[in-house]
């Protein structure tokens, strides 16, 4: 009586274990020198704002007046209802 040895198939299947790779972030940089930053002193910027308001403020003045004068004018050729 001979016995033959034979393998016994396994029953479960095996799969190759599936593995991803991310690469780390990359970041390109540019070596840059220093720039000197300039700062806005304070000397003459609010007389400078000042003055331009004073200066807005009279061509309003004579904004106004220009127009009370074309409406007075208006009046004189074409009576007081028209506008």
């Amino acid at each position: 009586h001979v016995q033959l040895a034979m393998p016994i198939p396994q029953l479960g299947i095996t799969l190759p274990q599936v593995t991803a790779t991310v690469p780390a972030p990359v970041v390109h940089t540019i070596q840059q020198d220093q720039i000197p930053v300039f700062h806005a002193g304070s000397e003459g910027g609010c007389d400078r704002v000042d003055d331009l308001q004073i200066k807005y403020d009279e061509i309003q003045k004579e904004v106004k007046a220009l127009r009370e004068i074309r409406t007075l004018r208006r009046e004189d050729l074409f009576g007081q209802d028209a506008h």
